[in-house]
């Protein structure tokens, strides 16, 4: 495992995906600056969602086709500059251009990065991986923090500012680029082996694995909309402490990420897959009945655990899906589920305006049980690991003749 290059596309991915979290925390400042209605700060959401959906699978299909690690620089260069300009424009027109260019910038290092992970990592894929993607979670949850320092502090004017990382970690990356492209290489080298032993993208498990994927996703971002609201209106806390029920699920989600990646590593990417799904079943139901601040942060770090230890694992497992197209398959479970779950958190916001946030919590709470029947029926190697262990091969000894 080459633990330098691992670094590197981890730091370049927690730097990018500070960004996604940036955004967010943005909109309240554009809604008083622009006079907004909710509706049309929501439509800066998802226009940088949707164009990061786009574009993350068809990134990761032409890097399948000419491995270009240039554009991970160049992706921290887009996504940098469009939400930093976020603050700096004034027609709504283009606020959603930036936005979209900020989306576009999201998605380069997913798919390429993953690539890169996946021919680096040897043996130990799982834990490799779920480094990579710890880079992610703390970039989603340290970026509202530096956006809304910025804009609260200084003013959305200075917004500019935010885009000093990604230049910083575009150099890097660029002087770095020569021990980029050998490990871009070795994946097309997998690539073309596949090929050549005929091994054959199995393009049916791919896409319920993506369902599943996508479940965990929208999952993930309903808890990263409503804990805080949970926390403050059925909890009765302090709004200056809600912070501090979010802390508890990022923790969490991080330490269950790297766990995940040792366990799929040990018994394999399927049954840490499943694993994961039997811990969330009972787990969000209990976000109906919780009355007690304690008992909530335990629900709020058992959720975040459990969420994360199928991160890796879905990555890998779908990597493995599709020999020949590692990059398209990194797009997808990688990158594409966030925006889903960034694209259907405001329906569930809408539920919970019309009929109150437990109502809202009733589908969250279904659908690990969704997420379960897949993990059992799409995963077949795990009912295999159960009859190898069970069973000892028998040695026939063959006497002389």
């Amino acid at each position: 495992m080459k633990s330098k290059i691992i670094a590197l596309l981890t730091a370049g991915h927690f730097v990018n995906d500070t960004y996604q979290g940036a955004l967010a925390a943005l909109l309240p400042f554009l809604i008083t600056a622009h006079d907004l209605s909710y509706a049309a700060v929501t439509g800066i959401l998802f226009a940088a969602n949707i164009a990061s959906s786009i574009v993350q699978p068809a990134i990761g299909y032409a890097s399948d086709k000419k491995p270009c690690p240039w554009i991970i620089p160049i992706s921290l260069l887009l996504v940098g500059g469009g939400i930093a300009a976020l603050g700096m424009i004034q027609p709504y027109s283009m606020l959603l251009v930036a936005a979209i260019i900020g989306g576009i910038g999201m998605a380069g290092i997913h798919p390429e990065g993953a690539r890169m992970v996946n021919a680096v990592s040897g043996k130990k894929k799982g834990l490799a991986m779920s480094w990579f993607g710890v880079g992610g979670n703390l970039g989603i949850a340290i970026g509202p923090i530096i956006a809304t320092a910025v804009a609260y502090e200084l003013g959305l004017k200075y917004t500019w500012i935010l885009f000093i990382p990604a230049v910083f970690m575009a150099l890097i990356f660029a002087f770095k680029m020569k021990s980029l492209t050998p490990a871009d290489n070795m994946v097309k080298e997998k690539e073309e082996q596949s090929r050549l032993e005929h091994r054959k993208n199995r393009w049916g498990m791919f896409c319920i694995l993506t369902m599943a994927v996508n479940i965990r996703s929208i999952l993930f971002f309903a808890m990263l909309a409503f804990v805080p609201i949970f926390w403050t209106t059925i909890l009765h806390q302090s709004t200056g402490s809600a912070g501090m029920a979010l802390a508890a699920m990022n923790g969490a989600f991080v330490i269950g990420n790297i766990c995940g990646g040792r366990l799929a590593d040990e018994i394999g990417n399927e049954l840490a897959i499943l694993i994961s799904t039997i811990g969330m079943v009972p787990l969000f139901p209990l976000l109906l009945v919780v009355d007690t601040p304690g008992v909530g942060l335990l629900v709020f770090a058992g959720i975040g655990f459990f969420m994360a230890l199928s991160y890796s694992p879905s990555i890998v497992l779908g990597q493995d899906y599709l020999p020949k197209n590692i990059g398209l398959s990194s797009g997808v479970t990688l990158g594409l589920a966030l925006s889903v779950g960034g694209i259907t958190t405001p329906i569930l916001g809408k539920i919970a305006d019309i009929w109150g946030l437990k109502a809202a919590l009733i589908i969250p709470a279904v659908l690990p049980i969704l997420m379960l029947g897949i993990a059992v029926i799409l995963l077949p190697k795990v009912w295999t690991y159960f009859g190898n262990r069970k069973l000892k091969p028998v040695q026939i000894q063959q006497g002389a003749n």
